[in-house]
């Protein structure tokens, strides 16, 4: 079964694959990968970014800002001097991720952004999804599957976010 998740994942590390050329995939060289929280979504990605990055040969440079912007900016930094060609990452903020993006972009690296954008074309691309659909797609199945496990009854129905 496809999922948002694995699209997701899927789309990040191909674009990275697209925008990178060919011969830097085939020397070996690193990506960097930067979520931004510790929960399952988030490991999940960050695994699914590792097996992309060994699937094509690239070193993968993974790390978590912990949902702090300085330590999204120092992670970019770190990652420029480590010589990385591409960093794909889910911008802390539309505008206060833009300078540590901008550098990253001066020193020659291809930026993606998923999940979030900036408000900047720095990123080579964007990857976003649309919450609209997803909350519609997911009402519309958990509706089917209430009716047909429960047919005629009164369900009560809890949401649960992080």
């Amino acid at each position: 079964m496809i999922t948002r998740r694995s699209m997701l994942l899927s789309t990040v590390a191909l674009s990275a694959a697209a925008v990178l050329p060919t011969a830097v995939l085939a020397q070996g060289r690193a990506i960097a990968g930067i979520v931004f929280q510790q929960d399952q979504y988030m490991k999940t990605v960050q695994m699914g970014m590792a097996a992309a990055a060994k699937e094509s040969g690239v070193e993968l440079l993974d790390a978590n800002s912990d949902n702090k912007l300085e330590k999204e900016t120092q992670l970019i930094d770190t990652y420029i001097a480590r010589g990385v060609q591409a960093i794909a990452l889910t911008p802390l903020s539309a505008d206060g991720s833009i300078p540590a993006i901008q550098k990253a972009v001066d020193a020659g690296i291809v930026v993606i952004c998923w999940g979030s954008t900036i408000n900047s074309d720095l990123a080579s691309a964007n990857i976003t999804s649309s919450n609209l659909d997803l909350g519609h797609n997911t009402g519309k199945e958990a509706h089917a599957f209430i009716e047909k496990t429960f047919p005629g009854k009164k369900v009560k129905i809890a949401t649960v976010a992080f």
